[in-house]
């Protein structure tokens, strides 16, 4: 476990001012003003930003080893926009950190940190053949002249990094801004405003969403990272004076909050949960606090007390661990509840499909003997890829595979799974004379091994005038009508939070009939009935929901093909591409042309400029103009 290669046991010490319902220690003592926590990805140790030393250090053996202190360079190369009166070449080459007040590993072990100055530096330090940062790369943040001073930085696994920070040199308005820089150097304007003060921001345990905090409030925000578009909101979770002033996404994808009071008294650590909202307490005692961080695959969290130079590790009890990982479900409900047809095709469904006998397997196919055009043209359905949304564009579909328990322990070989897949829900599938009801592919598995599968009761078979006669008759005319069992019904309604999916499936007086009830989105459960032909019921609870250890979500269910029109996602708003550089403009009032950088000159003040030069050309046409 990555926890277990953080190698804290020699010197972990009890803290008794630190309270809270679960385990807290002392992981390191004699930090300067700690603040930002993050675990290298290869050697899983802990480092952390030491703002009142300038340094970064890690924890090994509960001492903290100054890693970036002396010694290093900075690389002259980056952009020269960047250079300007108020941050000269002088103030970027400079190789000393001022006030390191955050970090972050990429998947290189690049280790990337913030300085909680007004324009502070985002610096990149590359490891060495040894594994030493001596060398940095400084990163200017385009577009931006404001003097932010940046407060967080995260890198997501696909190189996605992130930025947030707040103007604060006015005494009554704040401006706040979080940024994204994506793969190709572009970077992207998340949330920003006046009256905005953020207290930081993280990532889920893929990256794939991004959390942000509001300090006056311990407000929170989601965004789905890939599609820029927002997932959920809490206002505020603050008592009267107090306010937030670190936040992180905890193992279980609730959210961890670093309180502060407004004046004296103590701090804490409470966590959030993004569905009902309800606070708990997890930590409390703490003079100052300044960094969180969650290793990924252990139900602690690391805080750092900045007044008090301690590192503490704090574990959390397991009665306030969610069975499912919290933030991650806020996405899938969202996709339910406008009802967009997930991104990727599950396995589950794939492989239902190649076990079902409906397509032929590559040693089917070699069995036969075909001619040469016909075998090139076969296709190997294992190998098989395809869009789920292209298909389900032209064929809407409800697919599943979900698992039971029986509420009656004494249910004889009880049910295990059940998988189907439903093309056309709904609908009766019409072929000129000929109708069928939708097909669907069905098979429940008890404990036995027993199943009962789809199977065909006829087919082909069409009402047609015999001959030139009027009578109507059933005459086998063509393969493509069809009835099997189950026959199979469906009925969604759409709720708040997600979806309630009721499906029948009747056996026709030869397969037991099945009611499915499913609640998909935010609660994810469901319970299935199952009356044989005396009528004799077996009552289950029933889940398709699978996180594995990394906190991704397997959802074994999908409605795919009923996808709403774009226009109608009010939220889609999208996120600001601001490019690499700031952008030359030129601003025209006539036959003279004036350009700027949006680094060396406001808009307005070009503006303002230009209104009076064309003032002064006005009046000097009105004085020729009396002369005449």
């Amino acid at each position: 476990m990555l926890a277990g290669a953080f190698a804290l046991s020699c010197r972990l010490l009890c803290a008794q001012q630190y309270t809270g319902p679960g385990a807290v220690e002392v992981a390191c003592r004699g930090l300067s003003e700690p603040d930002g926590l993050a675990f290298h990805p290869v050697s899983g140790e802990l480092y952390v930003t030491e703002a009142g030393a300038g340094r970064v250090s890690v924890v090994r053996n509960g001492s903290a080893v100054p890693v970036v202190e002396r010694g290093w360079t900075i690389s002259p190369d980056f952009p020269r926009w960047a250079i300007k009166k108020s941050t000269p070449e002088s103030f970027w080459l400079n190789p000393t950190l001022n006030r390191p007040v955050s970090l972050a590993f990429d998947a290189h072990a690049h280790l990337y940190v913030l300085e909680g100055v007004p324009q502070g530096r985002l610096l990149e330090f590359i490891p060495n053949e040894q594994g030493a940062y001596t060398k940095a790369a400084v990163h200017p943040i385009a577009w931006l002249t404001k003097n932010f001073t940046w407060d967080t930085v995260r890198i997501a696994s696909n190189g996605n990094l992130f930025v947030c920070g707040n103007v604060e040199d006015a005494q009554h308005l704040h401006f706040g801004s979080v940024l994204m820089r994506d793969g190709k150097g572009d970077w992207w304007v998340v949330d920003y405003g006046p009256f905005i003060n953020f207290c930081g921001i993280d990532l889920s345990s893929n990256g794939g969403i991004l959390l942000i905090g509001d300090k006056k409030y311990g407000g929170f925000s989601w965004w789905d990272v890939e599609f820029h578009v927002a997932l959920g909101e809490i206002q505020s979770t603050l008592k009267p004076d107090t306010y937030a002033d670190a936040i992180a996404v905890l193992p279980d994808g609730a959210f961890a909050l670093g309180v502060k009071p407004n004046e004296s008294g103590r701090c804490r650590v409470m966590r959030v949960d993004p569905f009902s909202e309800a606070s708990d307490l997890l930590v409390d005692g703490l003079e100052d606090i300044g960094g969180l961080c969650v290793p990924p695959d252990d139900d602690v969290f690391y805080v750092t007390d900045s007044k008090a130079g301690l590192l503490l590790r704090c574990v959390i009890p397991p009665e306030m661990i969610s069975a499912q990982y919290l933030i991650e479900q806020t996405k899938v409900a969202r996709e339910v509840r406008e009802g967009y047809t997930p991104r990727e095709t599950p396995g589950f469904l794939r492989d239902f499909l190649l076990t079902s006998g409906v397509f032929p397997t590559k040693a089917e196919e070699e069995t036969e003997e075909t001619e040469k055009d016909q075998k090139a043209s076969r296709i190997d359905w294992k190998e098989m890829t395809f869009s789920l949304k292209e298909f389900a564009r032209n064929v809407p579909l409800i697919a599943g595979k979900v698992e039971f328990t029986p509420r009656d322990e004494n249910v004889v070989d009880p049910i295990k799974v059940i998988e189907f897949v439903m093309f056309f829900p709904g609908d009766v599938i019409v072929k000129g004379a000929e109708a069928t009801p939708s097909m669907t592919l069905f098979c429940s598995t008890r404990q036995s091994g027993k199943t009962e599968k789809t199977r065909r009761l006829f087919s082909g078979y069409a009402l047609s005038r015999a001959g030139d006669t009027s009578e109507e008759a059933w005459s086998k005319e063509s393969e493509r009508a069809a009835l099997s069992v189950p026959i199979s019904t469906v009925n969604m309604k759409k709720a708040p939070t997600g979806k309630t999916v009721d499906l029948v499936f009747l056996g026709l007086g030869m397969y037991d009939d099945y009611y499915l009830n499913l609640i998909t989105g935010a609660e994810n459960s469901g319970s299935l009935i199952v009356e044989d032909m005396d009528g004799q019921q077996e009552i289950y609870d029933a889940k398709f929901v699978r996180i594995d250890e990394t906190g991704r979500v397997f959802r074994n269910l999908i409605i795919a093909g009923f996808d709403p029109p774009e226009e109608s996602d009010v939220n889609a708003i999208g996120w600001l591409n601001i490019g690499y550089s700031p952008v030359g403009s030129a601003l025209s009032t006539g036959d003279r042309l004036k350009k700027f950088s949006s680094t060396q000159e406001s808009v307005n003040t070009m503006i303002e400029a230009k209104t009076e030069e064309k003032k002064r050309e006005m009046e000097q046409l009105l004085q020729k103009e009396e002369t005449l």
